[in-house]
């Protein structure tokens, strides 16, 4: 992305906001760019934010990166998450440049647990779970697990990858409990939203909640304007771009679609979950079956199943405490 397309983005997006706006860099990989590109978005933030609006960075990385850079890229500003899927073994067989995995360990060490880990859970992570789960207590304070759900590229590998409904089922459980029973500060994500949100009634992870989607957008290198970062494989998803301003984007048909499918799943639900879950990512859907409007893969038993086991936790008042005080209630 040119300097002068990410101004654009930073421009536009904060002029259209009236509260709060947060910018997260992926890829590919972002810092395939050099340190003067992230400067210049931060005086871009400066320079645009006319409202006083609350602003946020953040870089998803593969962490192959020296420690003085991430150093560099902390002081100016910015959140850092690197993908790294637990044991060097599964990062190596998962990743394009796996076999870099000890490097991204020792990255991960020298970042003194100040950076977020994010892993995708594949068939090869099943059974796996507290293996992954002490190296992220050991190494951050912030994670999240992702269940492999294949889109673009990821598609050619489905069969290779994808948990059963049952596997991935077990391994949501077992992060849940994992999570439950630690003291430590760990956020795990998306667990710890998913408990929130029975407390809050409202979810905010984007897979699970219809609202939270609809409020973020995803470019490509040159402006181009999609429902999200993962959806700028499919022309149904486009937009417009960036120049034409947000007014005439937001509420565009395609960006209304991802409302009307959350109310045609929901008339259609038999699940009591289903305003927590809300059908699931329409990108995962759409990959999986060709149209956005009907379920993602994972959107049913293993999520519900899940949701159960805390619905049931919440009736214990000991529990219900512990779970007050993770969930940041409390």
């Amino acid at each position: 992305m040119s300097s002068e397309t990410a101004d654009m983005l930073i421009k536009e997006f904060m002029r259209y906001n009236d509260n709060f706006a947060h910018f997260t860099w992926i890829g590919g990989e972002p810092l395939i760019r050099e340190d003067s590109f992230f400067q210049e978005i931060m005086d871009s933030s400066k320079k645009h934010n006319i409202k006083n609006l609350r602003v946020s960075h953040s870089i998803q990385t593969n962490g192959l990166y020296s420690p003085e850079r991430f150093d560099t890229l902390k002081k100016m500003g910015f959140k850092i998450g690197i993908s790294y899927d637990g044991t060097p073994d599964l990062q190596a067989s998962h990743r394009v440049g796996g076999k870099n995995a000890e490097k991204i360990i020792e990255n991960i060490y020298q970042t003194k647990r100040n950076a977020g880990i994010i892993s995708v859970l594949t068939k090869k992570s099943v059974g796996r779970e507290k293996e992954i789960y002490d190296f992220f207590k050991e190494n951050t304070t912030f994670a999240r697990v992702n269940l492999f759900a294949p889109t673009g590229k990821g598609l050619a590998h489905e069969k290779e990858l994808i948990p059963s409904i049952e596997e991935a089922k077990s391994m949501l459980l077992n992060f849940y409990s994992l999570w439950r029973e630690d003291n430590s500060p760990l956020e795990l994500r998306p667990h710890r939203e998913i408990v929130r949100s029975f407390f809050t009634g409202f979810p905010v992870n984007c897979e699970y909640s219809a609202v939270s989607c609809y409020k973020i957008f995803g470019s490509d290198s040159k402006g181009d304007i999609y429902t999200c970062s993962r959806s700028i494989h499919i022309p149904e998803m486009k937009l417009g771009h960036i120049s034409e301003g947000l007014d005439k984007l937001v509420d565009s048909k395609p960006h209304q679609k991802i409302l009307e499918r959350y109310l045609y799943l929901k008339e259609k639900s038999n699940s009591p979950y289903f305003h927590i879950s809300c059908g699931g990512c329409p990108v995962e859907a759409y990959s999986h079956t060709g149209d956005m409007m009907n379920l993602a893969f994972f959107s049913g038993e293993p999520r519900d199943a899940l949701f159960r086991e805390i619905e049931k936790d919440l009736k214990n008042d000991a529990k219900r405490k512990k779970l007050e005080r993770k969930a940041g209630i409390i």
